[in-house]
């Protein structure tokens, strides 16, 4: 779980909470369990679960919070399965 502990992951209620540094600032997001069950394979909403889904989409995670370097970063970056299409 190297991604889950660089990222200071932690679930929360139906999420994972974590941190990636993006342009030289750390940023914190969110990613809720139903896009790691339907994106990213867990298979229900426990917290082993949700995590180890999180750990096989790392690269994917990074990609997504390098192309939200231009958002705003007072508040948690919410991210949802829009975030996650082709391009």
């Amino acid at each position: 779980m190297k991604f889950t502990k660089e990222t200071k992951a932690h679930v929360q209620g139906d999420a994972i909470i974590f941190e990636l540094e993006t342009a030289g600032v750390t940023r914190q997001f969110e990613i809720s369990g139903d896009v790691l069950r339907r994106r990213f394979g867990a298979r229900d909403e426990s917290a082993p679960e949700l995590l180890q889904a999180f750990e096989g989409a790392a690269q994917a995670l990074r990609e997504v919070a390098h192309r939200a370097q231009w958002v705003p970063f007072e508040q948690r970056i919410e991210l949802g399965a829009g975030d996650f299409e082709e391009r």
